[in-house]
């Protein structure tokens, strides 16, 4: 499983970001939360939204406003 852009056109381009696979996004998910492995309540209870910058970079929003950028 990947998961990929599915937004809109925006300038000619259309969801240029990188994908992740499922169980790449699970590992860094875990490492941004502080845990050893995925935690999916966890991952619900803080994480607001994930932003795929454009060189690759995560950047996670949680729900208290804090963001920490995953640079890949």
């Amino acid at each position: 499983m990947y998961w990929y852009c599915i937004g809109k056109k925006r300038k000619g381009i259309f969801c240029s970001n990188r994908n992740y696979a499922d169980y790449q996004l699970r590992n860094i998910s875990a490492w941004v939360l502080g845990l050893s492995e995925f935690d999916e309540t966890e991952f619900d209870k803080q994480i607001e939204k994930i932003t795929v910058q454009s060189d690759g970079n995560l950047l996670y929003l949680f729900y208290d406003g804090r963001t920490v950028l995953w640079e890949r």
